[in-house]
């Protein structure tokens, strides 16, 4: 099944790709292939729904995300997210100064 979103951006935590008050349309598949350096929208437990990029996938087949910013949370207190909290890819970016940008 093929899923379409949108959300608005609070926070700078992956500036300059994403800024603040930016909105983003994400996309998710039934069978979505996690891609490397790719920016997702995850279900975190603790702090709820993000939006950070994939660093890399553990041997446990575990995914780890940061953000792009350096004051972003660091990927460590992140921690390991199961494919399942993997909720969709940002496709594009809209920006009232510099219009969309596919991501």
């Amino acid at each position: 099944m093929f899923k379409l979103g949108i959300d608005k951006i609070l926070g700078d935590s992956m500036s300059p790709t994403i800024k603040n008050g930016n909105y983003v349309i994400f996309f998710s598949l039934k069978k979505m292939k996690i891609i490397p350096n790719k920016v997702y929208r995850l279900a975190h437990p603790q702090f709820g729904s993000i939006i950070k990029r994939l660093a890399y996938k553990d041997t446990d087949g575990n995914f780890w995300f940061k953000g792009d910013s350096h004051n972003s949370t660091p990927l460590k207190k992140i921690g390991a997210i199961p494919k399942g909290q993997i909720n969709g890819r940002i496709w594009l970016t809209i920006d009232s100064e510099s219009g969309i940008t596919f991501l």
